[in-house]
């Protein structure tokens, strides 16, 4: 899997820009605010169809304009693409806008563009995923299993719909009192669909739990042990009819994959609340290298490697643990200053600024 170039119209600070990359690595230099981490995330949204740090897409448009555009030359083994990705405001005094996909310059859905390109995105900001929100954490499995599973991305947009549908009704109920009749409709497809994810999930997070305890001894030879816990918000018709009072009084659906969690137990420990900050990297970067090996197995194809400026916050070991694997896929990262460890001579170089 490997971009060869990419096109930015309006995109954050980026007006009109192409970039080309090398097959094997490209450095991206420049300092801070020159839009090196615009870069990947453009490339983020080609592969998973979101910004992995907007809240609304709009945030992705220069602020002069009211649309912007990103155009990708992919390539896989087997084919070649033209990815195509337009955010248009619908209002200038709110973060409404709509967004399109092209494949090979015909009109697509977003959920068509997905997993068409596949990559893996390290930044400091992942941090969040230990010390973040359970939604945080669901983001994470959900940009994987989406990129990798067209099952999956379907079940996933379905029980959303369903899940607004289900807490509409719910609303009804509280505020008039009508509607229980339709309750059972709408509760048999979130289960059969919620189950669904949640099976999936389950042994994502089972692979990633294996592979983590092989690299964390790698990491730190001091550790004597890593789990990630699945921490399954169980969807049955049981537990649905425990809470619907609760729901009703709510007007939300209390129960089901909406509301998963994992964590990290590190020496017996819940990393969020008793690792260190340098633990929590760690466990991170573990998590990330068995990313990119679930990518492979599922694929047969090792994503693209985005790496926004994680150096600065790695000590040698890892900054070594992570040089070793640059060279197995496409990689491209980013610096605000040259890199001692890198030579150039050998990779494409983009200098912004």
């Amino acid at each position: 899997m490997r971009v060869n170039n990419l096109t930015l119209k309006n995109f954050r600070n980026h007006i009109n820009k192409t970039f080309e990359f090398s097959n094997g690595l490209t450095v991206i230099n420049g300092p801070n605010g020159i839009g090196k981490t615009n870069i990947l995330e453009s490339l983020y949204v080609i592969a998973t169809g979101r910004s992995q740090r907007a809240r609304y897409d709009k945030e992705m448009i220069n602020y002069d304009t009211t649309f912007c555009s990103i155009s990708a030359n992919t390539l896989s083994t087997e084919y070649e693409y033209l990815l195509e990705v337009q955010i248009l405001a619908t209002d200038n005094t709110t973060n409404l806008s709509s967004k399109r996909a092209k494949v090979n310059k015909v009109n697509k859905t977003m959920q068509h563009l997905i997993g068409l390109f596949n990559a893996v995105l390290f930044s400091p900001q992942d941090i969040d995923l230990v010390a973040g929100s359970p939604g945080d954490r669901r983001k994470f499995v959900d940009n994987v299993l989406v990129q990798t599973s067209k099952e999956y991305r379907k079940q996933l947009s379905e029980y959303n719909k369903a899940l607004k549908q289900r807490n509409r009704l719910l609303e009804m109920i509280n505020e008039f009192g009508q509607g229980k009749d339709q309750l059972d409709f709408w509760n048999n497809k979130i289960l059969h669909l919620g189950k669904a994810i949640q099976k999936t999930r389950s042994e994502f997070l089972y692979y990633i739990n294996g592979k983590t305890k092989d690299y964390i001894k790698i990491l730190d030879t001091d550790v004597t042990d890593l789990q990630i816990i699945y921490k399954k918000n169980e969807m049955s018709e049981e537990r649905l009819d425990k809470h619907l009072q609760h729901d009703i009084a709510s007007k939300t659906t209390l129960v089901g994959p909406h509301k998963d969690d994992f964590e990290m137990i590190y020496n017996g420990h819940n990393l969020a609340h008793f690792g260190s900050r340098g633990q929590q990297r760690t466990v991170i970067l573990t998590i990330k290298l068995a990313e990119v090996d679930f990518f492979e197995k599922e694929t047969g194809e090792r994503p693209v490697l985005l790496l926004d400026d994680i150096f600065s916050e790695l000590d040698e070991q890892h900054k070594t643990m992570v040089t070793q694997m640059i060279n197995k896929q496409q990689t491209i990262v980013t610096f605000a200053e040259n890199p001692d460890f890198i030579d150039l001579t050998t990779c494409s170089y983009i200098q912004l600024g």
